[in-house]
């Protein structure tokens, strides 16, 4: 692992050594996790493929989804979860070619703000597979954005369109289009400098191309009733977005009429880094997400946030770009120091984030042996999980009825039995499943020595219960 910033800007090339050791370091931990199913994996898990792409059709996807997921991926975890791995890799190789036609961005930052791209601590939930259209998404629009303004030629250009609708799949990155548009305008703007139209006709059509596809999807494969809030803006959302957007977009404005007189572009930088870090948040938080600085800051500590650093998807280029503009014109001394301290510590917080989900799949993985060889829970058919090892369950997350109850059809190879939280049970709707059976969970190992030995110690005791009176 480097040890000093000059590490990261000996060559003009991309930094392979470099971001290959820091990235394999932070996400390396899920090549022993492959086969695992987290959260809503479990309940698409049980589907049949013709369920699957119902279920996709249900939340307002597009087929693109499903025959990605299904057809060339064969709903296989190992696949996904390798395919993944390399996908944000090469976002960040995408992006390091991007950054050559930004003028202003030097080959030291452009290395750094890649590096910082690339071990950022955000977007942990990509390890599910339900979240697999997020990551191919956001790589098919960085390919796009590489191929429109790195390659040339109409052929490109196509394919670049198709990149973009194909990354539209995550209708928030249909918001981000705006920083590839205003990139390929300010390349048009220096190379047709005396052809005006010609210089804001392709950002024009690729701007359009957005709301144009929002009312397409909307209307070819609108979500069902149950799932049309969940893409709906809320009023306040959309006022604090808008607001952040315009208290950024103003502070940007107000660095380009300073930077005329003093020549000096960092308070430029620091302000884009800004506008770009609130278009990536601006869908989320219009939707009721992100809501204060709290969650933004919870989304960074290891036990907390469960799935909602999906959120975070689209911020990595605008933190990494404030960050490296932060910090490049800083005493040379200070810049390096705070350069390693920055990444080890990103590196540092990633290693814990997968170490957590590792744990957490081999948690999963020793209760569906234990569940499989007790003749108890075997003869049941409400199962309540009483969870005592929770401490396994990464980022502090809760383990869905669904995935329990997936996790007894993987034991048993049938759906006859549910589970139930070990909770107060009402004997008096009928409609409520009674538990049969109680299962408490515990571990006898803590997480370093399950870390090192691969062994949880999961412990287990099923009784037969019957805590409805009988009438």
């Amino acid at each position: 692992m480097p040890t000093s910033e000059s590490t990261l800007t000996t060559h003009t090339g991309f930094p392979w050594r470099t971001a290959i050791a820091l990235y394999g370091t932070s996400y390396g931990l899920c090549l022993f996790f492959l086969r695992a199913f987290f959260w809503d994996d479990w309940a698409v898990k049980t589907l049949s493929e013709q369920m699957e792409r119902a279920y996709w059709k249900d939340v307002g996807f597009p087929p693109t989804v499903s025959f990605i997921l299904i057809d060339v991926f064969q709903r296989n975890p190992i696949y996904i979860h390798l395919a993944t791995l390399l996908m944000f890799f090469a976002c960040g190789w995408f992006l390091f070619e991007i950054l050559k036609k930004v003028y202003f961005i030097t080959a030291d930052e452009r290395k750094l703000i890649t590096i910082i791209f690339l071990v950022l601590p955000i977007n942990s939930a990509r390890v599910a597979m339900q979240m697999f259209s997020y990551s191919y998404s956001i790589f098919f629009f960085y390919a796009a954005w590489y191929f429109l303004v790195v390659k040339r030629g109409w052929a490109t250009k196509l394919i670049a369109v198709v990149f973009f609708l194909l990354s539209f799949n995550t209708l928030s990155l249909i918001t981000f289009i705006a920083v590839p548009v205003f990139h390929l305008l300010l390349l048009n703007t220096n190379k047709f400098a005396n052809f005006k139209f010609r210089a804001f006709a392709g950002p024009i059509l690729l701007i359009l191309m957005a709301p144009v596809y929002w009312i397409f999807i909307k209307t070819a494969y609108p979500p069902s009733d149950l799932r049309i809030s969940y893409y709906s803006p809320k009023f306040s959302g959309t006022i604090r977005g808008l607001l952040l957007l315009l208290i950024s977009t103003s502070f940007l404005a107000w660095t380009i009429q300073e930077s005329r007189t003093t020549q000096n572009l960092r308070s430029t930088k620091i302000a884009l880094g800004a506008v770009i870090v609130s278009l990536g948040a601006f869908p989320y938080i219009t939707s009721g997400r992100l809501v204060d600085v709290s969650e933004w800051m919870l989304n960074f500590v290891p036990r907390a946030s469960e799935w909602e650093s999906r959120n975070q998807l689209l911020l990595g280029l605008g933190i990494a770009l404030l960050i490296t503009s932060s910090i490049r014109e800083s005493d040379s001394k200070f810049k390096t120091k705070a350069a390693v301290t920055l990444i080890g510590l990103c590196v540092f917080m990633n290693f814990t984030f997968m170490q957590g989900y590792m744990l957490d799949a081999r948690k999963q993985s020793e209760v569906i042996q234990m569940l499989s060889a007790s003749e108890t829970v075997k003869s049941g058919n409400v199962i309540m999980i009483n969870d005592l090892a929770v401490r396994y369950n990464a980022r502090g997350r809760l383990v869905r009825t669904y995935e329990w109850n997936g996790m007894l059809e993987k034991a048993f190879g049938d759906k006859s039995r549910s589970s139930a939280y070990f909770a107060y049970v009402d004997c008096i709707n009928s409609e409520v499943p009674i538990p049969d059976v109680l299962v408490t969970i515990d571990a006898s190992n803590g997480r370093f020595k399950s870390l090192l030995t691969s062994n949880i110690g999961i412990n287990m005791t099923a009784i037969k219960i019957s805590p409805c009176p009988a009438k």
